[in-house]
């Protein structure tokens, strides 16, 4: 049975702090923050910049040894991130990958990003700190994949193959609710579309995986000053790892038009890369400009979500925006 106690009183937080010996003075907890499946607890000292202690929520569909492997999974990439010299990520302080430590769940400690969750909306950021913040972003993603660019053993297809193939089982085993054999298949049988002239690649990059605003922590003058909650990255195929940020995609479906202040924005974030000519600018113009650009986002999105994938799936690829936009 998986360990479903945790002990998340402020008693609890700043002992397992302290068994880390980090120094400081005076801790104590100031907040606990929502970040996806974990709980993030801001810890502040008198004499010591504050830090977070990251825990998953504790779920029945987590046995012990999956808790241990996914903390151990997120230690792993905030070390690389690190190693690699990104400098736009929380740096780990340290981790424990047990049960037997005062909050009873494995965890992380992360240095805090003291800022403010970026507040993005159709009028927020106002010019001209809207274009200059999605400049800087861009230049961000840039940075992420030429510090984790790599060359993987599996070509992009023999990957995503790969992939399907575990969906598959779990679908099976009853690990997957509301997702049924056949929409794995159809997602398998819009592939070689999907990745066209990049099956053959054995581009890797990290990807964040859930670039949104909430994880995007800004200075009051929307100056970006870190990314956070790297809790979904993984080294996914460069044509994956290249495209847009979710809050920049279409909302779910390319059978709507782009709204002008969407494109206005797209426009803005690409044009970051436009007159590069390394391989990691090159990359990004052609997973964010191409005409298919948006069904490959979506696409690879549904790999990932279930939701999507069924929708995505039994509707096949959609016509680009580029079409849409053409006939009004």
């Amino acid at each position: 049975m998986p360990s479903l106690s945790q002990n998340l009183s402020d008693e609890a937080i700043l002992d397992a702090v302290a068994a880390f010996d980090l120094g400081g003075c005076c801790a104590s907890v100031a907040g606990e923050f929502q970040a996806g499946e974990c709980h993030v607890f801001r810890v502040t000292f008198s004499d010591h910049p504050s830090i977070c202690l990251r825990v998953m929520h504790a779920r029945a569909r987590y046995g012990d040894e999956e808790a241990i492997r996914q903390a151990d999974r997120d230690r792993r990439v905030y070390q690389r991130l690190e190693s690699s010299g990104f400098a736009w990520s929380s740096r780990l302080v340290g981790a424990s990958l047990t049960f037997d430590n005062p909050v009873g769940y494995p965890f992380l400690l992360l240095e805090f990003a003291d800022g403010l969750r970026l507040d993005w909306s159709d009028v927020s950021p106002p010019q001209p700190a809207r274009d200059e913040l999605l400049m800087h972003l861009a230049s961000i993603q840039q940075e992420l994949l030429r510090c984790t660019w790599e060359i993987g053993d599996l070509t992009a297809q023999q990957y995503y193959e790969r992939k399907f193939r575990r969906q598959l089982k779990q679908v099976r085993d009853g690990k997957l609710p509301g997702v049924a054999e056949q929409d794995i298949r159809d997602q398998l049988a819009l592939l070689p579309q999907m990745l066209g002239d990049q099956k053959d690649s054995r581009y890797f990059a990290l990807e964040h995986a859930d670039l949104n605003p909430s994880n995007i922590i800004v200075s009051d003058n929307y100056r970006i000053i870190g990314v956070i909650d790297w809790g979904f990255a993984e080294m996914v195929p460069v044509i994956q790892a290249s495209r847009l940020p979710f809050f920049l995609f279409p909302c779910e479906s390319t059978a709507h038009a782009l709204s002008d202040v969407l494109l206005d924005d797209r426009e803005i974030y690409a044009h970051a890369s436009a007159d590069q000519d390394c391989l990691v600018a090159k990359a990004m113009r052609r997973a964010q400009t191409g005409e298919d650009a948006d069904s490959r986002a979506l696409y690879f999105e549904s790999v990932k979500r279930a939701g999507m994938r069924t929708s995505v799936g039994r509707r096949g690829a959609k016509r680009p925006h580029s079409e849409l936009e053409s006939e009004h």
